[in-house]
């Protein structure tokens, strides 16, 4: 009990103070909200771990509550002093199924922060530093973590954007490119297609009709020539003749003229004699008083103008066909490009709509995330609460007093026992008749007993007394030990006090 008692005095001593957190859940159902942060609390808390333990902050809580700082440290190199530190530092994950504090926790998680020292006051104080370190650092993790989400989809939803411009771009390009051959013109194509046929068909009957006509007149000139008037004519070979007996009009001369001249030069005797007729005529008019004036205003019908008419229409006809013959075949031409169009087309689309369904579901996601930004910084999502806050530790968490008091009553005993048990062993004088007879191998006769005088007597009775005082002793070494044990060396100090 004496080394017990010297242990509980001379050993180190190591108090630990601890402290509860909760994680208390999103005050908004999830129903309502979708939240950005999904880490799972097991992957975040060892982030946050990791964080929390890294040398740069540990570094700082040395320095903040100058640990480390007696003399036997100077020497330590600073690893050893942030490895040290580490090691005392103790983070415990308590899920609700769990038996013990975390039960009842209105099924959130919970986990305890724990930190062993010399001196209490700064367990205490470093413990309730890691715990709000803790806090701070889940707080600022997830508006970080919110926030880089919705920077991150902003950015992307710019990027969407820029891409939905250009395909829109494309497409617009793609329609004029390809106007006409759109997959929505193809009705109209048809329909259009279908007037122009009948147009065709409408002008080739007219040409036909036309060009009858004109084999009809030259039938006629090849039968009997073209009659200009009364007495003259002109014959299916070009030649003049006329009936001088009969009268021939200024008029008619004039028309026989205009006729030959598209034919002949006017070194021509037919022109000459034509002109020759003409000049006569003009004479006679002249003497006889008739204005060449009021002769001229009248144009009889001729059959050469009727020709010319014919040969103008037939090449109007011509042009036309030609137009429409040209229009049905791009018009063919559009309708036969219309399925590669609507392929070509349907793929733009098709782009179109997967990157459209992409920028919808981010523009969600980006709301989403703003609320929850929102959300983060009115402190209504997922956060930490202290519990039970750590306390300034009175007892030592090592050594265990407890069991230090049972292993020195079970060691005391015990090493008595084998000391005597030692002693009795070394001891080889004789203590009864047997082991003499058995040493000797001679029976023995008698034993004279022990005659104690007036010395032995004394000295029994000391012996009793110093039993008696060592009992008391160490009834009150085991009092005093059991205080130390139970109650911790300053509180039974205190009472002596």
């Amino acid at each position: 009990m004496i080394v017990g008692i010297c242990l509980v005095f001379m050993l180190p001593k190591i108090y630990e103070a601890e402290i509860l957190i909760l994680i208390q859940p999103p005050k908004v159902p999830s129903d309502d909200v979708q939240y950005v942060v999904t880490m799972d609390i097991d992957s975040r808390l060892e982030a946050l771990s990791r964080q929390i333990l890294s040398r740069s902050n540990l570094e700082k809580i040395i320095k903040n509550f100058n640990l480390f700082a007696e003399k036997k440290y100077k020497t330590m190199f600073v690893e050893d002093k942030i490895n040290d530190l580490r090691k005392r530092i103790d983070v415990t994950l308590m899920k609700r199924e769990q038996p013990g504090r975390a039960v009842g926790l209105s099924g959130a998680y919970a986990f305890e922060i724990s930190f062993k020292g010399k001196d209490p006051e700064k367990t205490f104080k470093v413990t309730n530093a890691l715990a709000s370190y803790f806090i701070d650092e889940n707080t600022r993790f997830r508006e970080n973590e919110v926030i880089g989400t919705s920077n991150f989809l902003e950015e992307e939803l710019n990027s969407i954007r820029k891409e939905l411009a250009k395909n829109e771009k494309k497409q617009k390009e793609y329609r004029e490119k390809y106007m006409g051959e759109l997959p929505e013109q193809l009705f109209s194509n048809l329909s259009m297609l279908t007037r122009l046929q009948e147009q065709l068909k409408v002008k080739q009957t007219n040409l036909l009709n036309e060009k009858n006509k004109l084999a009809m007149l030259k039938n006629q000139i090849s039968e009997g020539g073209l009659v200009f008037g009364k007495g003259a004519m002109v014959t299916s070979d070009g030649r003049i003749v006329s009936d001088l007996e009969q009268s021939i009009s200024l008029e008619q001369a004039q028309e026989m003229l205009a006729y030959l001249q598209t034919r002949y030069t006017n070194s021509h005797p037919d022109v000459i004699r034509i002109k020759k007729i003409i000049s006569d005529l003009k004479k006679k008019n002249n003497k006889n008083g008739i204005s060449t004036s009021d002769r001229l205003q009248y144009i009889p019908l001729d059959s050469r103008m009727k020709v010319e008419q014919i040969k103008v229409n037939i090449n109007t006809l011509t042009a036309e066909l030609s137009q429409l013959k040209s229009q049905i075949q791009m018009y063919q031409q559009r309708i036969e490009n219309t399925p590669a169009r609507e392929q070509e087309l349907a793929s733009l689309k098709r782009d179109y709509h997967n990157i459209n369904a992409t920028y919808d579901l981010l523009l969600k996601k980006q709301l989403e995330a703003e609320v929850s930004v929102n959300m983060e910084k009115k402190q209504k999502g997922q956060k930490f609460i202290i519990l039970d806050p750590a306390r300034l530790p009175q007892k030592p968490v090592f050594p265990n007093m407890k069991m230090l008091f049972l292993l020195t009553l079970l060691a005391g005993p015990n090493i008595g026992l084998g000391l005597v048990f030692l002693l009795e062993y070394l001891n080889t004088s004789f203590r009864s008749p047997k082991d003499v007879e058995s040493y000797l191998g001679i029976p023995v006769l008698a034993t004279v007993p022990i005659i104690y005088d007036e010395k032995d007597k004394l000295s029994q009775k000391v012996n009793q007394a110093l039993s008696v005082f060592t009992i008391m002793f160490s009834c009150v070494l085991l009092s005093a030990f059991a205080m130390l044990s139970f109650y911790g060396v300053d509180q039974t100090l205190g009472l002596f006090r």
